[in-house]
């Protein structure tokens, strides 16, 4: 009897224990079952955000294209696959490039961001960082200055090759870069700014700069390209030596915002266009917004 009860007892726990297993191997079923859903979520968005990408590629090739698809910061809708798409096309130029903007624009953007540091200071800091030599700018900063501040480094004396340096230079931290980053760029190349697409901030950057005439061009320009018309630059009213109104090729910024089922999703792409059979290269890619519930 007493080896029968044992046996029973025995019999129980092997049926708990294996009830236990059979739970466990449910929930991981479970779990590797809704990553893998999770996994395939993210590529579908992606896939529509790069679809997006290389269609305008193919249209902004075309001299003559009569799609629609231009680069003047106005979305393009899209369908892909079951995806609603907003793909918006712009100048990377329409940005502060850190890496050839002369000294008033550069403290006309960071007198706007900044107003409690010293804008001066921290474009003369830039600038010694990225030119050759280590004379010490207008108010500037070279070896000794980071040095004294207790800095592991000096000076580059080199372009920066990304926006996260600019953490590295004197003045700068993590936090002011995140401000920066949706207003400067390291791949535009270029001193002017693109005024076909470029925000109000960056245009308020510009030395002189009024800015209810910023405002008014702004809103002007909204207008001209919803009628396909060509804005009127003169009423920004600052001189040409600081902007571009008519270019034409170069390095291009497009952002996509992909939608489905409620969800949505948001990536950035930065390529240069190398010739017009279509051939660019991909200079910087990045996930604005993750798949997440569309706001």
């Amino acid at each position: 009897m007493k080896s029968r009860g044992f046996a029973l007892i025995l019999v129980i726990w092997v049926l708990v224990l294996l009830s236990a297993i059979g739970a466990g191997f449910s929930t991981l079923v479970g779990v590797e079952t809704r990553s893998a859903s999770w996994a395939g979520e993210k590529v579908g968005f992606h896939s529509a955000a790069l679809a997006a990408v290389h269609r305008a590629i193919l249209d902004l090739r075309e001299v003559d294209s009569q799609s629609g698809w231009k680069v003047n910061g106005v979305p393009n809708d899209w369908h892909w696959q079951g995806f609603e798409v907003q793909l918006t096309i712009r100048y990377e130029a329409g940005k502060v490039d850190l890496n050839y903007a002369p000294r008033p624009i550069l403290s006309g953007l960071f007198r706007q961001l900044f107003p409690d540091a010293d804008a001066n200071a921290l474009s003369g800091a830039l600038l010694d960082w990225r030119d050759r030599d280590d004379k010490v700018s207008e108010q500037g900063a070279e070896e000794a200055a980071y040095e004294a501040a207790g800095y592991a480094r000096s000076p580059a004396n080199a372009p920066l090759s990304s926006i996260s340096e600019l953490s590295q230079v004197l003045g700068f931290d993590s936090q002011m870069v995140e401000v920066l980053r949706p207003h400067v760029t390291v791949f535009a190349r270029s001193a002017k700014l693109d005024a076909s697409t470029a925000s109000a901030t960056v245009l308020r950057a510009i030395p002189d700069a009024d800015p209810v005439q910023v405002s008014a061009f702004v809103a002007h320009r909204t207008e001209a390209y919803a009628n396909d018309e060509t804005p009127d630059f003169g009423i920004l009213g600052v001189s040409r030596q600081w902007i571009e109104t008519d270019r034409q090729s170069g390095v291009l910024n497009l952002e996509a915002l992909v939608t489905k089922d409620g969800r949505a999703h948001r990536e950035r792409t930065v390529l240069r266009l190398q010739s017009p059979i279509g051939h660019y290269q991909v200079l910087a890619w990045e996930t604005l917004m993750d798949v997440g519930t569309q706001p």
